[in-house]
């Protein structure tokens, strides 16, 4: 009993001694920045105190620990297993840590649901920690953006035999400026085991207002979609970059129609989804006059040039004809289709077809440059 009772003893003041909470930021570059407040019990003079709660794998130089108090740490023994701090006199201290921590990533994983129509975009995080901790009720936070490292980042290992645990409801977050990135607080408390897969539901909203659009270019008509990213479209919302799947809902069954890759974007800006090549609109470029010519210091070159349309659909298409001129002083002498100049060598021309039909653009246009 006598033993029992001073192990009691022993554990409670071990318990006493020192309280922490955690905290996991976790980047797009395969790491998490892990902070720790650990309240200890000091005396006068020198302490040692235990970090035990340190993986003992972590660089050397990706961990950090001070007093809020101003104590003086002598010494870290490392491995982090724990400290000497020396104290003035009898108090209670909170330590500071951070480290950093290897083989934790997230990404974000959106989805497009066409059904008639109404319009749904989603967003997932998907947490994936490969690292040798598991955490129990930690505050998760996630941050998008492009930070700087002196080193490349570590690709991600690919997922066998790793456990998906996926939170249906939307999580609640709340979204944060930092030094030009956004970090993502996520409500409540998570658990991250090692080896497992956590799926959070962050947008899940219908969209209004969404186009569609069909683009000639390289040869090509591709199938485009744009969704300005606005509360009044049922976003208006930071999204963070990642891959897009795109799917419409046919008599109850959902078809994947593609997939495209999206950079972060602000409130007020523009979402631009590659869907695919279209099956039943084809173009073909021609250049069916090029000649050039002298005047004083400069030489013109004066070209014209086609592109035909066909449309088998049934309905009337738009579509856009992207054409990038490689030369000089470009200038569009004449066009039978509206157009738009987008920069000095870009040009959109708008091309109406009827359904069933087809349509020729015809546009000369002059260059120039220096003898």
């Amino acid at each position: 009993m006598k033993k029992i009772s001073i192990f009691l003893i022993i554990f409670m003041l071990f318990i006493l001694s020192f309280s922490f909470s955690q905290n996991l930021i976790v980047y797009q570059k395969n790491f998490a920045v892990v902070s720790l407040e650990k309240e200890v019990k000091l005396t006068k003079g020198v302490n040692f105190i235990s970090l035990d709660e340190i993986p003992q794998s972590i660089d050397a130089g990706n961990f950090f620990i001070y007093s809020s108090k101003g104590n003086r740490i002598l010494e870290v023994l490392y491995p982090p297993s724990g400290i000497f701090i020396y104290s003035s006199e009898d108090m209670i201290d909170t330590l500071k840590i951070v480290y950093i921590l290897p083989n934790i990533n997230w990404n974000a994983v959106h989805s497009f649901f066409i059904d008639k129509d109404k319009l749904r975009f989603s967003s997932d995080i998907y947490l994936q920690n490969r690292s040798d901790m598991s955490f129990q009720k930690v505050k998760l936070s996630v941050l998008a953006g492009e930070i700087n490292m002196e080193r490349g980042p570590q690709e991600m290992l690919e997922g066998k035999g790793l456990s998906v645990l996926a939170m249906r409801d939307t999580s609640e977050t709340e979204l944060k400026e930092v030094e030009g990135y956004k970090l993502f607080d996520l409500s409540g408390e998570y658990s991250l085991a090692k080896g497992s897969t956590k799926i959070i539901p962050i947008i899940d909203a219908e969209i209004n207002n969404a186009i569609k659009r069909y683009v000639f270019q390289n040869g090509k008509v591709y199938i485009l979609w744009n969704i300005e990213n606005k509360k009044e479209n049922g976003l208006g919302i930071t999204i963070p970059m990642g891959n897009l799947k795109i799917f419409e809902v046919v008599e109850r069954r959902a078809i994947f129609l593609g997939e495209s890759s999206i950079h972060n974007i602000p409130v007020g800006e523009k979402i631009e989804l590659i869907q695919g090549i279209d099956f039943d609109i084809k173009g073909e470029r021609k250049i069916l006059e090029s000649k050039q010519r002298v005047e004083g210091k400069y030489e013109i070159k004066e070209s014209k040039v086609s592109v035909e349309i066909r449309n088998s659909k049934k309905e009337d298409v738009t579509v856009e004809v992207r054409e990038y001129i490689y030369e000089d002083s470009v200038e569009i002498v004449s066009s039978n289709f509206p157009y738009e100049k987008i920069d000095k060598n870009t040009f959109v021309f708008y091309v109406k077809v009827k359904g069933g039909s087809s349509a020729t653009l015809i546009y000369n246009y002059t260059s120039k440059r220096l003898r």
